[in-house]
């Protein structure tokens, strides 16, 4: 029992005191963005006009309310269901889009709702007019919140998972 207290008195304090891993890129603060979960990520925004071949095809303004809404589908999904390796999951609402790229070929991979509600929350901060991405390379996965035109695309190197992360093009 003497041994007892100390030990959740110490658990207690790692787990209240976390070492984020902020980052940020070079030249810019974003005091906001915490990582607590998703190991040493990289983040970055759908840009305008950067993967665009014609003026249809530059990024929509981020609805953000259907961007949560379609989170929450993408955890509902995931209670039940994994996403196998090399493969992708994802759902739309309206004209907004959440998905998950698993990138890791021989795993099949949870959805884990603190995951995708860490990359949600950074990238909002991050990416605010047109949503973004996060990658982990450590877990060999990345989150993706944005236009569903992305999440539909169906050309090979396509911006909506890594490359080399898919093993077909379709889901």
């Amino acid at each position: 029992m003497r041994i007892l207290y100390p030990l959740i008195t110490l658990l207690t304090l790692v787990k209240a005191s976390p070492t984020p891993d902020l980052g940020d890129p070079p030249g810019h603060q974003y005091p906001d963005i915490w990582w607590y979960v998703i190991p040493k990520p990289e983040m970055g925004c759908w840009e305008w006009g950067k993967w665009s071949i014609s003026h249809e095809d530059l990024p929509l303004a981020v609805n953000w309310t259907d961007l949560y809404f379609a989170s929450d589908i993408l955890k509902d999904w995931g209670e039940n269901n994994k996403i196998g390796g090399g493969k992708m999951k994802g759902f739309d609402e309206n004209e907004m889009a959440a998905w998950i790229c698993n990138c890791k070929h021989w795993w099949a991979d949870h959805v884990v709702p603190a995951e995708l509600d860490e990359a949600i929350r950074n990238i909002q901060i991050f990416c605010p007019d047109h949503g973004g991405w996060v990658w982990s390379e450590k877990w060999q996965k990345s989150w993706n919140f944005g236009p569903k035109k992305y999440h539909h695309r169906r050309k090979m190197f396509s911006i909506k998972c890594p490359n080399f992360c898919l093993w077909s093009l379709g889901e």
